[in-house]
């Protein structure tokens, strides 16, 4: 549709075959300037910075221990990133991200016999509808001030827990199965006008 899709990961890049130029630091500088004018509310949200995410202790050990473990042992390295690739790590909620989620309506979808969680906030009669897709290892309320900030304006936003992450049934995963939940999720609610995808969430969102 006529939606914009916004993809925010460590490096914030907006999709839609727009702009990518890397990393955060350019993003305001290059991004925003010229396309400012595809949402001007979404630029005025200094929110979108919360989603570059303190890295969590089990990825800054898996950083740290691949470059030497492929060193030494390198099948056991490739068995290991194969096993850890399609296995989310589920992470503690934050506080705000707690109240988030009590504040929020919940809803299911279904991968298979996989039960998927789905939020939504905001006023029902609202116009205007935006979607956020988490990222490998995230979670629905990961960008709880920028949540916050959509559903205190005009928009009636949702997010869901991706198959394996969060409250969301299962524990394998992989991009493929994102889409189909992000297909669901079009259906069940119609147009969407604002997509925002971080990371991993990010490619999901482009299909």
């Amino acid at each position: 549709n006529n939606g914009r899709c916004i993809g925010v990961c460590s490096a914030i890049s907006i999709l839609n075959g727009r702009c990518n130029n890397g990393l955060e630091s350019k993003w305001k500088s290059s991004c925003t300037k010229k396309y400012r004018s595809y949402d001007e509310q979404l630029h005025n949200y200094p929110t979108l910075k919360i989603m570059a995410q303190s890295t969590p202790l089990p990825f800054l050990i898996i950083q740290k221990a691949f470059p030497f473990l492929e060193k030494v042992a390198p099948k056991i390295a490739g068995r290991l990133g194969y096993y850890l690739f399609f296995r989310p790590m589920n992470t503690s909620l934050k506080e705000e991200e707690k109240a988030l989620l009590k504040s929020a309506e919940q809803f299911k979808l279904n991968i298979d016999t996989r039960a998927m969680i789905g939020y939504s906030w905001g006023n029902e009669s609202s116009n205007k509808t935006a979607v956020f897709m988490h990222g490998w290892a995230g979670k629905a309320a990961q960008p709880y001030a920028l949540i916050n900030a959509l559903a205190a304006e005009v928009y009636k936003v949702f997010a869901f827990d991706g198959p394996g992450h969060g409250a969301s049934e299962g524990t394998r995963t992989h991009v493929f199965e994102f889409v189909e939940v992000m297909q669901q999720l079009q259906e069940k609610i119609g147009d969407i006008d604002v997509l925002i995808g971080h990371s991993f969430g990010s490619i999901a969102s482009c299909n």
